[in-house]
Formats: structure tokens, C-alpha cells, sequence
């Protein structure tokens, strides 16, 4: 009941967060209609009341990014409580790693340093992560998910044989004792296979929908996401340029890249881990959409 009751204070306090994205990338209609959409996000909220990693992790993701936004903006000080924010989110999930690079490129190319230099801390960042990638345990740890066999099998949704997509045959034996870097050469040899693959887990994952759902759920489902994806795309090209928005920008493409590479979850959660910063691009969207409503309706009467 204790830990029920703190991701449900977590979730209060990720709505509030979500409020003060969308008011900084645009108004208060923005802050008004994201904070709402997170706080009637069932597939969200349901999680509070489970014993899972995952309700903490979406509201820990939301604390870290906006610590380490109001670090940037506002004192250098808030990285003391930023950092073991980040260090919780990213022993929470899987998912949590694509927040240290995400982090870095984003002060990186925020700080007042020639291009030059900037480009040299981050090819030397991507290159020690590479590194640590191949190091025992973190390789351990990613063998024992079989990412090759779910790469040559074209597994869209995890667990879930009948979205499998048909791959080229690999030319070796695709048993445990496969290591996953061999993944690397299927790649290689097969480009426009894995490309496809993945685009249809990216895919799989964003329109939130499952055969084994009913149709009336998946119906509903895509009247909801496609407007919302819609005022979400307009919202991020009107904030592409702020630093907030290129920071939760980054962090979707961290989470969709790990989509790419792995699977889509047999239940969608793995869309929800990112969804509310795609919804506070859909506030500052709809602020627009609301205004340009609101003078169109001005126009038409002082033209009356």
C-alpha cells in the first residue's frame, strides 16, 4: 500500500512537471490541456497501482528531464539533485540508459564552445559508451534478452509470433550460444530487412494497437492517437528550436531507437516510457489550433 501511494504521489507530482513544459514551450491553454491528458491517460495511470518498475520510471524520467532543464536554465546547482535523479531512472528500466547520452549531446551542444570541440566530446562520449557496451556485465546483460534470435525470427511485438516479419536466413547458428554481436554483421549483410523491421516495430508501438485487442479498443485507439500525433508534430515544429523541446526531443529518439532495436511490448508500455513529452508537444499544438480557431470566429463576426 506504502509504494502504491508514493508512485501515486510521483504521478501528481510528473502532472505538474508536464504543466510546466508545456506552459514554458508555450501558454497556459498548452500547460492546461498536457497536464490534463497525462492525468486521464488510463494506460498511464493503471500502473500506479501495481508493484512494477514501470510507473516510477515514467515519472522519474519526467523529475530528471526537468531537474536537469532547470539546471541549464536557472543554477548549476540543481544538478546535485539532478544526478541522483538520473542515476534512479536509469537502474529502474532497461530504457533508463538512452538518458546519459541524451544528456550529454544536450549540454554539449549547449555550451559556449566552437563546433569543433563540441564534436570532439561527443564522438569521445559515443565511443567510450560503445566500449562499456561490449563489457562484461552489460554484455551479459544484453546476450540474455537473444537480440539476434529476435532479429532473424523478425520479432515486431514481443511475444507474439503472428507479427513476425519473414527475414533472411543468417548464416549461423542462431542457438543461446549465438553472441549478439554477431547481430552486427546480419545487419551489415542485410540492411533493407533490418531497416523494415524496425520501422515496423516503430510503427507497432506508436499506433498502440494489438490483434488481440478488440476492435473496438484498437478503433478507438487510432481516433484518439492520429489528431494527437498530428497537433503533437505541429507543436514540436513550433518549439523545434528551444532547448526544452530539443532535450524531450531527444529522449523520445533515444526511446524509439531502443523500439527499433529490440521490439515493440506485447502491451504498448514501452510508448507510454515517452509518452508524456510527446503530449506536451501536443499542448503547445493545440494552443495553436485553439487560436487560430478563436480568430476565425473573430474574423467571421466583424466581418458580420
Amino acid at each position: 500500500m506504502g509504494m502504491v501511494l508514493f508512485q501515486t504521489l510521483c504521478s501528481f507530482g510528473s502532472i505538474w512537471a508536464v504543466f510546466f513544459f508545456a506552459t514554458s514551450l508555450g501558454g497556459r491553454t498548452a500547460g492546461v490541456f498536457a497536464s490534463f491528458l497525462l492525468a486521464a491517460s488510463y494506460d498511464i495511470v493503471r500502473f500506479n497501482f501495481f508493484i512494477l518498475t514501470d510507473s516510477l520510471y515514467i515519472s522519474f524520467a519526467i523529475f530528471t528531464v526537468a531537474i536537469f532543464f532547470k539546471a541549464y536554465t536557472r543554477s548549476a546547482r540543481w544538478y546535485l539533485l539532478g544526478i541522483p535523479c538520473l542515476v534512479v531512472t536509469v537502474l529502474l528500466r532497461p530504457n533508463g540508459w538512452i538518458f546519459l547520452p541524451a544528456f550529454v549531446v544536450f549540454g554539449t551542444l549547449n555550451w559556449r564552445l566552437a563546433w569543433k570541440f563540441k564534436s570532439l566530446i561527443i564522438a569521445g562520449f559515443l565511443t567510450l559508451a560503445l566500449a562499456v557496451v561490449f563489457l562484461s556485465p552489460i554484455s551479459d546483460a544484453i546476450q540474455k534478452e537473444k537480440p539476434i534470435k529476435k532479429l532473424i525470427v523478425g520479432e515486431v511485438v514481443w511475444g507474439y509470433d503472428k507479427w513476425r516479419v519473414a527475414m533472411p536466413e543468417f548464416s549461423h547458428d542462431i542457438s543461446a550460444t549465438a553472441g549478439w554481436t554477431n547481430a552486427l554483421s546480419y545487419i551489415v549483410d542485410h540492411p533493407l530487412a533490418c531497416v523494415k523491421l524496425a520501422l515496423i516495430r516503430v510503427a507497432a508501438a506508436f499506433a498502440h494497437v494489438r490483434p488481440f485487442y478488440s476492435n473496438f479498443h484498437n478503433l478507438l485507439a487510432l481516433l484518439f492517437l492520429l489528431p494527437f500525433y498530428s497537433l503533437a508534430i505541429r507543436g514540436w515544429y513550433l518549439t523545434r528550436k528551444e532547448p526544452l523541446a530539443l532535450l524531450m526531443a531527444s529522449v523520445i529518439l533515444g526511446h524509439v531507437l531502443t523500439i527499433a532495436l529490440t521490439f515493440a511490448d506485447w502491451d504498448g508500455r514501452f510508448l507510454l516510457y515517452f509518452f508524456p513529452f510527446i503530449i506536451v508537444f501536443a499542448g503547445r499544438g493545440f494552443e495553436e489550433l485553439l487560436l487560430k480557431i478563436n480568430m476565425h470566429d473573430f474574423e467571421k463576426k466583424n466581418a458580420a
